[in-house]
């Protein structure tokens, strides 16, 4: 039986098929210079990848994270946004509101000067048309007491 540390245990490998494979110290070489070429690809290629493929990770996943935040704060500047809108709403209505108030309240002062002007207007010129009247009657019963006398002097002579 071949030793480990000999190479003749390698040159006696044996195929399934009954075919034997010679392995010399190129083998050797060839499985060396791969382990080495595996070693220097790992720190030279592998390992730059791969922090770069980490890095490439850490600025996604931040970016991500900055894109929630000023997504949340769009959400917050638009519901601030609409709360003034309606809060301006509300004023505006508030203000129309009182407005119409107002001027019902004006609108009832200024009808209720003019009724208190017309009746006094009515009132002033019920009194004329009465003093009208009174004198107008008085001058009536005035000369119907000289036509009478009148009449009394022309059908009863004296």
């Amino acid at each position: 039986m071949p030793t480990a540390g000999s190479l003749q245990w390698v040159d006696s490998l044996t195929l399934a098929s009954g075919s034997s494979i010679s392995v010399d110290g190129s083998a050797l070489l060839l499985v060396l210079l791969f382990v080495g070429l595996m070693i220097y690809l790992n720190h030279v290629l592998y390992q730059p990848y791969l922090r770069v493929k980490s890095l490439r990770q850490d600025r996604i996943v931040g970016v991500r994270a900055e894109a929630a935040d000023t997504q949340r704060r769009v959400a917050e500047l638009l519901a601030s946004y609409q709360a003034g809108i309606d809060q301006a709403r509300k004023q505006a209505l508030d203000q129309k509101i009182a407005a119409r108030l107002s001027a019902r309240k004006s609108q009832q002062e200024i009808t209720d000067q003019a009724k208190a002007q017309a009746d006094d207007l009515l009132q002033q010129h019920r009194a004329e048309v009465q003093a009208a009247l009174e004198r107008a009657e008085s001058e009536l019963q005035a000369q119907a007491e000289r036509l009478s006398s009148i009449i009394v002097t022309r059908v009863l002579p004296s």
